[in-house]
């Protein structure tokens, strides 16, 4: 896929920008499990509904929250 953006914005605002690599099926598979059985719960700072995702962007971006932020797809 092609992208372009301007470099000097992200260096302004010291952005990283990181690929993700989710890895196979079976690899999140074991991962759940594992969550399971060792009772891990993930962190959710906060959740929101689907309509609004924007203010979930914006909490985000605001800074200063602990853990994931998730959007609720219905």
């Amino acid at each position: 896929m092609d992208v372009s953006f301007s470099v000097g914005s992200v260096m302004e605002k010291r952005i990283r920008l990181q690929g993700n690599n989710t890895g196979p099926v079976a690899d999140l598979t074991d991962a759940a499990k594992a969550m399971t059985n060792h009772k891990i719960k993930p962190i959710l700072d906060t959740t929101f509904a689907m309509d609004q995702a924007q203010a979930a962007y914006a909490h985000v971006a605001e800074g200063g929250h602990f853990g994931k932020v998730a959007i609720r797809i219905p």
